[in-house]
């Protein structure tokens, strides 16, 4: 990877929505025009401890690989890509204390598929 893209890991740009859009200018490196989105939530507020009080952080990215309604993308495709897999990290600073912690999310990992089936009333 160059110019763009080098300062991404390769799962970091799983959670990149327009990177096939941005790919024309990866020439030019990172410009105000070239910036890179990223469906998620963040959110940080200020709780009451023993100690005191602490800064209370929630970070959430989607990945873009199999995004799609719950029950329309399921299982994993041949790249072992999850359907609609989400990281989301909890991040608690108090004083000089940090502490982190990281769930993941999606569809149970198996390979498989579901006929869609839509009911007309």
């Amino acid at each position: 990877r160059s110019g763009l893209w080098e300062r991404f890991t390769e799962r970091e740009l799983s959670y990149v929505w327009n990177k096939t859009i941005l790919e024309p200018f990866e020439s030019v490196g990172p410009t105000r025009i070239t910036l890179p989105v990223v469906c998620g939530f963040v959110q940080q507020v200020s709780v009451v401890v023993p100690t005191g009080t602490a800064v209370l952080s929630l970070i959430s990215r989607r990945n873009w690989r199999r995004a799609g309604y719950r029950y329309m993308s399921r299982g994993v495709d041949e790249s072992g890509a999850a359907s609609n897999f989400v990281e989301t990290e909890q991040i608690l600073h108090a004083g000089t204390i940090v502490t982190s912690y990281v769930v993941v999310r999606g569809s149970i990992p198996l390979l498989w598929q579901e006929a869609e089936s839509f009911v007309s009333f």
